[in-house]
């Protein structure tokens, strides 16, 4: 498990949540609500590091329902970072694709069992508000498996790094070389994503299909 490597730091903050009340209150500034589905021991822990122009978590999470969101001027993006398959957004099966979301999204996420993901939080001109699509409902983004396994490999090594005991201080410069290493590596990712279709899919659904094409091109 990730979270065994890693140790809060002046630039890493790890947070362990006792109950959901209290986990609750970490999804507010989504305006979504987690519903547990399970009757198990809860544990759930966040790490977090903060970047200039972004926010990179890494969630251990717990069986639940989530509805929501409420994204103004900011793209959330939900990497998989186990081999989880049974989540479902909106009835329809994720697999191991990125979930982009951004603005106001009528959206429920069934997650049958905990899983790790890492959640990309960014805003500003990074937000890709213009991403075609955005506003309609969540957009799925399914990369190659030499893709995804990059991009977990640099988020990993990003986290270890922030969250080493010899780490003391990570100058400005250190946290935007950071930044540009995880973007980087995203693009590169996105660049050789496959299109992921459905043959009942329509134009405009609320569930929309994501094209690596499309999301290089809102981040331009």
């Amino acid at each position: 498990m990730l979270f065994r490597d890693l140790c809060s730091s002046p630039a890493l903050e790890i947070k362990r949540y006792q109950d959901i009340d209290e986990f609750r209150e970490s999804e507010r500034y989504a305006q979504a609500e987690s519903i547990p589905i399970t009757a198990q021991e809860f544990s759930v822990a966040r790490a977090t590091l903060s970047l200039p122009s972004c926010r990179l978590s890494l969630v251990r999470t717990f069986p639940r329902i989530i509805n929501g969101y409420e994204l103004s001027k900011r793209l959330v993006i939900v990497i998989p970072m186990d081999r989880v398959f049974s989540v479902r957004v909106n009835g329809r099966s994720v697999g191991q694709s990125l979930i982009l979301l951004g603005g106001k999204v009528n959206c429920t996420v069934l997650e049958p069992e905990a899983r790790l993901v890492a959640i990309l939080s960014l805003e500003g001109a990074l937000s890709g508000q213009n991403l075609p699509g955005l506003g309609n409902g969540p957009l799925l983004l399914q990369l190659s498996n030499a893709g995804l396994a990059q991009l977990q490999t640099t988020i990993r090594g990003l986290l270890r790094l922030a969250g080493s005991e010899s780490i003391t201080i990570m100058t400005a410069e250190m946290l935007l070389a950071a930044q540009e290493t995880l973007l980087a590596s995203l693009n590169d990712a996105c660049f050789w994503a496959e299109t992921h279709q459905y043959s009942d899919q329509k134009p405009l659904d609320r569930y929309t299909i994501a094209t690596s094409e499309l999301w290089i091109n809102s981040m331009s």
